[in-house]
């Protein structure tokens, strides 16, 4: 099946995947609100809500472990007052940068499964990820 642009449905859907892991937002977000203003498919419909929910996810994700190494930084400023020697958190920041390599990676690998996937209209089943895809498309 065709899309306005003339190119398939499963190329788009893709470009929309493949967007979110290499443009960052603003690209995603111009592919994504073209997909829903002007297309009719509701895969590729579908499908442009969830690329963008998948990268909101890992975003979220990402910035909720970011926040860590300054929850531990103002725990060792309120330690230091009490304690000369106060604690090191090096060994920590360490094991949060390694956790957001990982999500990283996952985030990359995920997209990928999504796109190459999206070529020939299938999908990676992601749970609530579909689900809140579902209920914000057909409500």
């Amino acid at each position: 099946m065709k899309s306005n642009l003339g190119i398939s449905v499963g190329l788009l859907g893709a470009a929309a995947y493949f967007t979110g892991l290499f443009g960052g937002y603003v690209p995603l977000l111009l592919v994504v609100g073209y997909i829903l203003l002007r297309e009719q498919n509701d895969w590729l419909r579908w499908s442009a809500v969830k690329a963008l929910l998948v990268c909101l996810f890992f975003s979220g994700l990402s910035a909720a472990i970011g926040l860590l190494p300054d929850l531990l930084g103002c725990v060792d400023s309120f330690v230091s007052i009490f304690s000369p020697a106060g604690f090191s958190i090096t060994a920590l920041n360490r094991l949060l940068s390694l956790v957001l390599l990982v999500v990283d990676m996952v985030r990359t690998v995920v997209l990928l499964l999504l796109g190459l996937r999206a070529l020939h209209q299938g999908t990676v089943r992601l749970g609530k990820i579909d689900q809140t895809a579902n209920q914000e498309l057909f409500g």
